[in-house]
């Protein structure tokens, strides 16, 4: 009822829909009573009637038709923006800056630290999966470096989706 109240969930799409098909049952009325008309004469002219009548039905379904995906598209527009709006958040809660420095014995502590940093990316992108505001990443790493990553401690979560190159 929370939900109702708050206005997260549009309810006003599936109304759309239902109104559709109340639509069609209009004008498949309707188009019986364009064929009735001309059920009191002539032949020819009852199968003009019902020509007619096929011709209003789908004619009328059609224009229903765009008129209620004129209507969706509405809500379409707010879902797409409230997806980028995700995504933004997304992508600021995994911003993450890595610093390599050069170090006295040459690129072992420099790749430790890169590492470490790296270690610190995945873990936000594993809780933003986790918590369903993202989907999953593959990447291609190098042996070393999967070692080192191997190492540190809450690795497991994502060590599964990384791959030797």
């Amino acid at each position: 009822m929370g939900k109702f109240f708050s206005f997260d969930k549009f309810i006003t799409p599936d109304l759309i829909r239902w109104f559709f098909f109340l639509l069609l049952f209009i004008s498949f009325i309707s188009a019986l009573g364009v064929m009735d008309d001309f059920m009191g004469y002539s032949f020819a002219s009852k199968i003009g009637g019902v020509l007619a009548g096929l011709i209003y039905f789908v004619v009328s379904a059609i224009m229903s038709r765009v008129f209620c995906e004129l209507l969706i598209v509405i809500f379409k527009i707010n879902s797409n923006l409230q997806d980028g709006k995700r995504a933004a958040n997304w992508q600021h809660d995994l911003h993450h800056e890595v610093v390599l420095g050069k170090s006295r014995d040459g690129m072992k502590d420099a790749l430790l630290s890169f590492a470490s940093d790296l270690h610190e990316v995945f873990r936000k992108h594993e809780m933003l999966v986790a918590a369903g505001r993202t989907e999953g990443v593959q990447l291609a790493v190098s042996r070393s470096l999967l070692d080192l990553l191997g190492q540190l401690e809450g690795a497991e979560g994502y060590l599964g989706n990384l791959h030797i190159i």
